[in-house]
């Protein structure tokens, strides 16, 4: 009689007899079920070890038809020493074995019979023990211990004699040097087992040990460092006649791969660790210093002698034409090769380097459908570190977990796919949870974030510590994007007087939360003095939901939860935008008109406050993370990327629809429409046009990176979480770019056809033009 599984738990629940459900001091570990029985597997802690016990029920009464203990306190001493409990099997067994991995011990469920197999020692000791047995009731009550330890695996096949419920060894399989995995199917009542090995894959049956067949493994789809070998493996098989086989195994490589294999030839294979990345970074194109080296010396040498330098310059340059010409994007768009062999037009296909949280660094090509570029083997990783690329095809990866006093890291060299450990280098930067670094200097300025308190350091000495209200606890701590060049210093007005903005890249935005009063407060403060430029307070808010937030040129934003349990009057999900400015009326630029240098530690430091225009917006869905849209010259309008993990989607809000100065309560005039302004609405309704992923879910985003493109109308996003996405987007439109519309071939023909009729026509026409002088004179 077979039971569905909540069959038999509700039935246990239903038919336990009084005496069962009396305290025993038991701790239930597992329930298994057989075609005629219910096993409860349970144990007790002693100062020995863990005592085993196993109660077997009746699934239709309920009622407990006998009760063993088994003698494992010298083996077991955490449910880790437990290896296999047999669920809806016919190998219904009970494994276990010792610390030290010295000995294997099965019981068959419902009796006390327990036996014990030494395992084979050879030199290192046994790392892992696995159990692999079928999961059909009908199936061969047939088993393999497969044993692994640093450099080699092995396996052992048992059979169980169910009338005296005693196991047997029935065959060993070979050590072999390497990693490997197992996988059981089942085809009728026969058991089969498959060994998975990084060049080949063998079929056994498990009643005996001849080779059933045996499979080179072919095809190489990932890209990955070193040879990766199976971890773990799902097989399906098919027979052909009983002489014949066709196997197919899902593979899960050390380096977190997919693969499916098929008799031996690898089918597809899918990057699996890309779902845990906890950290991603764009390469930014590469700059030669050398050229800026020239420049700045030929601006301190005379006339003649910079002329000479520069001629001299420009020769050596005329090497490179031809690959000058490669890079420059063709006519009919056809692809140049650029840095690390990534082929690109106009800068789309940047190269982004993902850390995962299993310890992989992995380049994958934007603009070329995701492809992988390297997979390397580096360092595990935890969340809410930093990280920097460099322009000179160098990306440092800075680390810092919670559980080592040091700092740790790595310098990826992109040209050569190589990594160099930094342990020792970073070890000097002490404790930081978020940094401002380059690979040139290592480190610039770093603050630590705690939870009541923000601190600023230079190097190792603290410069400032700022001191959060009692009851409040840090939230987030926002940074200035690393590259954001500023296009204008004001904002010209319709009557085109300019509102001057207030532009401090050492401005940093910290959200703080006080749970009991229900309040969310935003600090702006400079990361050089410590100063507070600008703070606000937020009531009734749910404190314990999530929040997102993004600091961008003069303007940040962030978003919250409304407490649904006060009687405030807006409830929800909020988006707050504010906006600096240098002073309140245009054409004044404040205390800054004063003199032509200004600084933050100066003693009037206090008077150069921003102006700050605040506006907040109700959204339909939370948010749960931000970012902002790069362009090489931050000409092009920006956007506000919103990751909705409700949704699973991300959604790029227009910039100019969070302008604070939009017209309350009325239309804009005539001026006000020429900037752009329009009448404030409370409710910021999400337009279908917004969502960059449009009907493609995105599951689990955890963050969104953006980068410039060569072009400036451009700008590269990068999310990932369990999912990664990376798609373009222009908020000013595409306007440096020809459409695919375009007809190029016919303005070729023309431009040719205009040259040609030039040439042709040029004769008569100076034939004409000289005959006419002749008539006049």
């Amino acid at each position: 009689m077979g039971l569905h599984r909540r069959e038999v738990c509700w039935r246990i629940r239903e038919y336990l007899k009084p005496d069962l459900m009396k305290p025993s001091g038991d701790t239930p570990y597992r329930i298994s079920a057989t075609a005629t029985d219910i096993h409860i597997i349970s144990y007790r802690s002693s100062s020995r070890g863990l005592t085993l016990k196993t109660t077997t029920l009746d699934p239709v009464t309920g009622s407990k038809t006998n009760q063993h203990t088994l003698s494992s306190e010298s083996d077991v001493y955490s449910e880790q020493d437990i290896i296999y409990v047999a669920s809806n099997s016919a190998a219904h067994i009970l494994a276990w074995s010792d610390s030290s991995r010295q000995v294997l011990k099965v019981n068959v469920l419902g009796s006390s019979h327990v036996d014990t197999f030494k395992t084979k020692h050879t030199g290192s000791p046994i790392e892992n023990i696995t159990i692999h047995a079928s999961g059909r009731l009908d199936a061969s009550p047939h088993f393999l211990a497969h044993y692994a330890d640093a450099d080699a695996h092995w396996a052992e096949v048992y059979h169980i004699d169910l009338k005296t419920s005693t196991v047997s060894k029935a065959y060993d399989l070979p050590k072999l040097q390497g990693k490997g995995a197992f996988t059981e199917t089942t085809v009728d009542a026969n058991v089969y087992f498959i060994r998975i090995m990084d060049d080949s894959m063998i079929l056994l049956s498990s009643a005996s040990h001849g080779v059933l067949e045996k499979w080179a493994v072919t095809g190489t789809p990932t890209v990955t460092s070193g040879r990766p070998y199976p971890v773990h493996a799902a097989s399906e098989l098919v027979a052909r006649g009983g002489t014949s086989f066709a196997v197919r195994s899902a593979v899960l490589l050390s380096n977190g791969d997919w693969v499916l294999v098929r008799n031996g030839e690898i089918a597809w294979g899918r990057v699996e660790a890309l779902a845990s990345a906890v950290k991603a970074v764009f390469v930014p194109p590469r700059t030669e210093p050398a050229l800026l080296e020239s420049l700045e010396a030929e601006a301190v040498q005379d006339s003649i002698s910079a002329y000479i330098h520069r001629v001299s310059r420009h020769l050596q340059d005329a090497r490179y034409l031809p690959a000058f010409f490669q890079h420059l994007p063709s006519l009919f768009g056809a692809a140049a090769s650029t840095q690390a062999g990534l082929s690109d037009s106009f800068g789309f296909n940047r190269l982004v380097v993902v850390a995962t949280k299993n310890g992989r660094l992995i380049g994958i090509e934007s603009g070329n459908q995701g492809r992988v570029a390297f997979n390397l083997e580096g360092f595990p990783v935890v969340e809410g570190e930093a990280w920097h690329a460099s322009s000179a095809g160098r990306a440092l990866a800075y680390f810092e977990s919670a559980d080592r006093p040091e700092a740790f890291g790595a310098l990826l060299d992109l040209d050569n796919a190589a990594l160099t450990s930094l342990q020792a280098h970073l070890k000097s930067l002490g404790s930081a949870e978020a940094v401002i670094a380059t690979t040139e200097a290592m480190a610039m300025m770093t603050y630590k974030g705690e939870p009541h308190a923000v601190k600023g350091y230079r190097g190792l000495d603290m410069t400032w510590e700022f001191n959060l209200k009692p009851g409040q606890s840090l939230l987030q701590i926002e940074r200035p994007l690393a590259y954001e060049p500023i296009a204008s210093i004001g904002k010209v007005l319709g009557d085109r007087r300019v509102l001057y903005k207030y532009l401090n890249p050492n401005a940093i935005l910290v959200l703080a939360a006080d749970a009991a009063r229900k309040q969310l407060t935003a600090y702006l403060l400079d990361s050089v003095s410590g100063n507070v430029l600008h703070s606000t307070v937020h009531n009734h808010v749910a404190t314990d939901a999530p929040v997102a937030a993004v600091l961008s040129e003069n303007w940040f934003a962030y978003s919250f939860a409304s407490d649904a349990a006060t009687d405030a009057t807006s409830k929800g999900y909020q988006l707050a935008f504010g906006e600096l400015l240098e002073s309140e009326l245009p054409d004044v630029r404040g205390y800054l008109a004063m003199g032509k240098n200004s600084s933050t530690l100066s003693p009037q430091a206090l008077a150069l406050q921003p102006y700050v225009l605040m506006q907040t917006y109700h959204t339909p869905i939370a948010i749960s993370g931000m970012a902002v849209t790069q362009t090489g010259q931050g000409i092009t309008s920006r956007e506000l990327l919103c990751s909705l993990v409700d949704s699973n989607a991300i959604v790029g809000i227009p910039r100019f629809l969070l302008d604070p100065r939009r017209i309350i309560g009325k239309a804009p005039t005539a001026q006000q429409a020429e900037e752009g302004l329009s009448t404030y609405a409370p409710m910021l309704d999400f337009d279908p046009k917004w969502y960059l992923n449009h009907k493609e879910e995105l599951i689990g985003i955890k963050e969104i990176v953006t980068s410039p493109s060569s072009l400036e109308s451009t700008s590269l996003v990068f999310a990932y979480g369990h999912d990664i996405f990376g798609t373009r987007r222009t908020p000013s439109f595409a306007f440096d770019i020809l459409g695919n519309s375009f007809d190029k071939v016919t303005l070729i023909l023309t431009v040719v056809g205009l040259t040609i009729g030039t040439i042709a026509i040029a004769p008569f026409i100076e034939r004409k033009q000289t005959n006419m002088i002749w008539q006049n004179s």
